[in-house]
């Protein structure tokens, strides 16, 4: 499973009268917009949160859409949310011999 990070860049943009900035709400799903879930099949919950980093952890692969939302201060949506799409690789491994110590007598 991979960590998928998400970045988020912003725009400065005129609040309506009365109302307060608040936190941003990012969402992960799978590209035909069903709930993503873990590696255990647990649906992935959204992140909320004033700051970065933005991590969704344990994503098994695929290519999933990331919706990032701006919330006001009450926690109701604030403008138009941003989507893109992203594709999450995992490459499987495995730990393979790397040297070995002989030692005789």
């Amino acid at each position: 499973m991979k960590p998928v990070n998400v970045a988020v860049t912003f725009k400065p943009t005129d609040l309506p009268d009365g109302v307060t900035a608040g936190s941003l709400k990012v969402t992960i799903e799978k590209e035909d917009a069903s709930p993503a879930v873990d590696s255990k099949g647990i649906p992935i919950p959204a992140i909320v949160a004033d700051a970065g980093p933005y991590v969704f952890a344990d994503v098994p692969s695929g290519s999933y859409i990331v919706t990032v939302q701006r919330l006001d201060s009450a926690g109701a949506n604030l403008g138009l949310a941003v989507s893109s799409v992203a594709t999450a690789v995992v490459q499987p491994t495995f730990d393979a011999p790397a040297t070995v110590t002989v030692t005789v007598g």
